[in-house]
């Protein structure tokens, strides 16, 4: 028995160098990752001050066609805000889902059974409260 728990010592011994040895791989592969993770990040950095140009002249002439959209006050011309106006709607229009047909007979029958339900319901009660108030205010000799 004293044989198998020094094996046993042994093999836990053993375990944290065998599990020192990925991490250290690891930690030379992440030096080398960030290298190649840098290269491109170089090269858009580069790349930013030519973009920005761009952007600028672009900005420029949006702002020259945003001026003849304003009136003297600084707000939009009537055209322009119906015309605004519309393309909101047609993008709200775009989005609703609409029902199917067997939803929609479905939801008409409620409106029309619920419609009817009302409607005699109000007849009764008026039907109902007519004559006493003509008994109980006289009107009809």
């Amino acid at each position: 028995m004293a044989s198998s728990k020094s094996k046993n010592k042994k093999t836990k011994a053993q375990a944290p160098k065998a599990a020192e040895k990925p991490q250290q791989e690891e930690a030379q592969k992440k030096p080398q990752q960030e290298e190649v993770q840098k290269k491109p990040q170089q090269e858009e950095a580069q790349k930013k001050p030519q973009k920005a140009q761009k952007d600028a002249s672009k900005d420029k002439a949006k702002s020259k066609q945003k001026d003849n959209r304003l009136n003297k006050n600084g707000k939009p011309k009537l055209w322009v805000r119906i015309k605004e106006y519309f393309n909101g709607v047609r993008t709200e229009i775009k989005r609703v889902v609409w029902p199917k047909k067997e939803e929609l007979i479905k939801y008409t029958i409620a409106v029309v059974g619920m419609l009817i339900f009302f409607g005699v319901l109000i007849a009764l009660v008026d039907a109902a409260i007519v004559p006493l108030l003509y008994a109980f205010s006289g009107l009809r000799g």
